[in-house]
């Protein structure tokens, strides 16, 4: 099971993207890949907060007529029980000096296994990208 976070589901839809994220997501099987409701939101929200138009609409129809039934049974709900891991995940997180909202090439280097299209950073990536 991998958990797309809303810029990776969102990455296809960008005027120009990331070719490295497209290879990445279309290298996964469909089947092992999910979203979560608040990616859901977010995504709804994202376009619902754009300005009126023909790049809203196309959005608009993408997510409602392609994506979300890609994923029909493969949403995954934030419930009661998600906020506790939540809460324990990000006090360890800010605990060893990590924040959940750090760019992808620092959390790479983050003590918890994630899956990334991104390489792994080191280093002198991290001085960098400042």
């Amino acid at each position: 099971m991998i958990l797309l976070d809303t810029n990776v589901i969102s990455e296809p839809q960008r005027q120009a993207p990331n070719a490295r994220v497209i290879d990445w997501i279309d290298a996964q099987a469909l089947e092992t890949l999910y979203l979560s409701a608040i990616t859901v939101a977010e995504l709804r929200a994202g376009i619902a907060l754009m300005p009126t138009g023909k790049r809203r609409d196309s959005l608009h129809e993408s997510l409602e007529k392609r994506l979300l039934p890609m994923f029909a049974n493969r949403v995954l709900s934030f419930d009661m029980a998600c906020t506790s891991a939540y809460a324990e995940l990000l006090a360890k997180s800010r605990a060893a000096v990590w924040r959940l909202k750090r760019p992808m090439p620092s959390l790479r280097l983050s003590p918890w296994p994630t899956a990334s299209p991104l390489p792994p950073a080191t280093p002198a990536l991290l001085r960098l990208s400042g």
